[in-house]
């Protein structure tokens, strides 16, 4: 079983994500801000994070390097998601940045090639 971590602030795009990668071997935990994705990473282990890039305690640029900080689970990658384009320093903290909107066909691919892929070394 491949777990999944979905930041996302926003209940509807939540569900749709959830939605996304339903079935399978797949289990998707979804919350809305930086504070408890940080929790649960602390005592869970997550395959694959997606995170939005606007939440209401943090964002996701500062929320991925804080959750490598703590020793992320290693090997698994962290996927940033965003309506607006970022500058690519600041995309280099994600293994890939999706923007929005995106096919959810697209971003259910994208995802499963992530699991599936030995994961390079983060370097900040």
């Amino acid at each position: 079983m491949k777990r999944i971590l979905i930041v996302e602030d926003d209940d509807f795009s939540g569900e749709l994500m959830r939605e996304a990668l339903s079935g399978g071997e797949l289990e998707v935990t979804v919350v809305k801000t930086g504070a408890e994705a940080l929790k649960l990473a602390r005592f869970e282990r997550y395959h694959l994070m997606v995170t939005d890039i606007r939440l209401p305690d943090t964002n996701g640029i500062e929320l991925a390097h804080q959750i490598r900080a703590i020793g992320w689970s290693e090997g698994s990658a962290i996927c940033g998601i965003s309506g607006m384009p970022l500058e690519e320093e600041e995309r280099q903290v994600f293994n890939e940045m999706f923007t929005k909107p995106i096919s959810l066909a697209h971003f259910r691919e994208r995802v499963l090639y992530w699991l599936q892929k030995p994961q390079r070394e983060y370097q900040p």
